[in-house]
């Protein structure tokens, strides 16, 4: 027999743990509990950030979450973790690693003196073709272009793209599962569609990438710069000598811009394959993705865990010891 009503039954469940969570998670940041709690976990963390922006990100939150990182943890470059995972039989420890994904230019302008002011190392990771054609992650442009469309305007996104509904995550859904050519060809019909848009200071200061100029100021004994494929793709969709070049050209170009090595890898959107991971692996020491986790020794060195960021202190400090919350 059919139950009708386990339907309304899973919806006031869902409702009243949305309610509780942020109570719950409040009531262990001021308690103590969650610093207690990660402290007593082995593993390192690898903490990974995208834009600070002062809006969706508040720096003041951010610079409370970077204060009490450091006040309850050893805070160390990525390469001390990634050391340590080379060494057979080195014992787990409670490290925590800082890592913005992106490379947008806030992260010079704003996180880049905080991690300067505490004197906190961090590691970037960038894209250079994104850095010399001084564009925006094709997926941040998506989201600002499908909401500069009108509500009313919206069902020319139905007529020309083939997705279910007029919105920016179904859109990039698809676009995702599409190799380069054909995604360029989608981005351009998209721009096609919305020549009235024009960027406000708001979301440049949001989503313009660093330049080689921001690049080359960073201190190098604090900021390590790492690879995050020339143009951002899904490499997952790539042929097998496109995703190549997206590895490899990346940090050719990097070290050849910036006169340091470049080591470390970070998936585009967490995508990776057997094959890509292969192919990482002869080129980079390590890689991160956004696998959520800490980071265990015999772990692989190219698929590691990160604990995601998030604008909100009293969550932030719950994913460190519940990191798939």
């Amino acid at each position: 027999m059919t139950d009708l009503l386990a339907p309304v039954r899973s919806l006031k469940t869902s409702l009243r743990a949305r309610l509780i969570r942020p109570g719950l998670h409040r009531l262990a940041y001021v308690s103590g509990t969650s610093a207690l709690r990660a402290r007593s976990q082995q593993g390192d963390r690898i903490l990974m950030f995208h834009g600070i922006d002062g809006r969706r990100y508040p720096v003041d939150v951010f610079e409370a979450q970077l204060r009490y990182v450091r006040r309850h943890f050893t805070v160390v470059p990525l390469d001390s973790i990634v050391r340590r995972l080379e060494q057979p039989g080195a014992p787990s420890s409670r490290c925590v690693a800082l890592t913005f994904d992106d490379g947008f230019r806030n992260h010079a302008t704003t996180v880049y003196p905080l991690l300067r002011r505490l004197q906190l190392p961090a590691t970037f990771f960038v894209c250079p073709g994104l850095i010399e054609q001084g564009r925006w992650l094709w997926s941040a442009e998506v989201d600002e272009r499908v909401g500069s469309v009108s509500p009313a305007s919206r069902g020319t996104l139905l007529r020309e793209f083939p997705i279910a509904s007029p919105t920016a995550a179904a859109l990039k859904t698809w676009m995702k599962t599409l190799p380069v050519g054909p995604r360029l060809d989608a981005e351009r019909r998209l721009r096609a569609l919305t020549p009235y848009f024009a960027a406000t200071p708001a979301q440049r200061t949001r989503l313009e990438p660093m330049s080689w100029r921001d690049l080359a100021s960073l201190d190098r004994n604090l900021v390590t710069v790492g690879s995050h494929t020339m143009s951002h793709p899904m490499l997952t969709t790539l042929d097998e000598v496109s995703a190549r070049a997206e590895i490899v050209n990346s940090r050719r170009r990097l070290e050849e811009m910036l006169g340091r090595a470049v080591e470390f890898f970070c998936y585009p959107a967490g995508a990776y394959s057997e094959s890509v991971t292969e192919e990482v692996r002869r080129h980079y020491r390590a890689a991160v993705t956004t696998d959520p986790g800490f980071v265990r020794p015999h772990d692989d060195r190219h698929l590691l865990r990160r604990v995601p960021a998030v604008p909100q202190l009293p969550f932030f400090a719950w994913l460190l010891h519940r990191p798939s919350a």
